[in-house]
């Protein structure tokens, strides 16, 4: 079930390179974008770090991890989506989706299209029994996000080192294939 590079109908999923870190600064410094993240927007001396981390843990053996949201008519990389395995954040049998978007793409589209394609990799794999998504409740934002991508409520889930907890969103296995367009 390796896929090097996932297309769909405007994008690119595909693993990252040194290369992009051109692309990080309006991704992962804008206080808007990473409003919602547990650690807050990154200093741009930061940038390469975490592009050396992100390219070390995605392995080449796996389809899953996080990739770069790369536009197929400029090459240009948006964003990224996740698909993970933390079983300190999920449990066994579930995959977790994250996604985030440089502001300039927000609202056109890109994030459900890339979302759907990694959700369909995802369920590809038998022993995956749920995509989840865990989201601030105060992001209405993604929460109509999950909900448009056909996720329900679940429940509150809490994390040591958080002030409230945040929403879990699920979407079994048995859910059809998303259009990715």
């Amino acid at each position: 079930m390796n896929k090097e590079i996932i297309e769909t109908k405007r994008l690119r999923l595909r693993r990252w390179q040194m290369g992009d870190l051109i692309y990080l600064v309006p991704l992962l410094t804008d206080i808007d974008v990473m409003k919602f993240s547990a650690h807050g927007p990154l200093r741009p001396t930061e940038l390469e770090t975490w592009l050396q981390n992100t390219i070390a843990q995605t392995s080449a053996k796996t389809s899953f991890g996080m990739r770069a949201i790369e536009r197929k008519s400029d090459n240009i990389v948006i964003g990224y989506v996740n698909i993970s395995k933390d079983l300190d954040r999920i449990e066994p049998g579930d995959v977790e989706l994250g996604l985030r978007l440089a502001k300039e793409y927000w609202q056109r589209g890109h994030a459900y299209e890339a979302a759907t394609a990694m959700i369909n990799l995802a369920f590809e794999d038998k022993t995956i029994s749920r995509v989840v998504g865990i989201v601030d409740p105060s992001n209405v934002t993604s929460i109509n996000w999950l909900k448009k991508l056909g996720m329900t409520f679940e429940r509150d889930i809490e994390f040591e080192g958080y002030d409230h907890p945040d929403h879990l969103y699920t979407m079994l296995a048995i859910a059809p294939s998303l259009p990715t367009s």
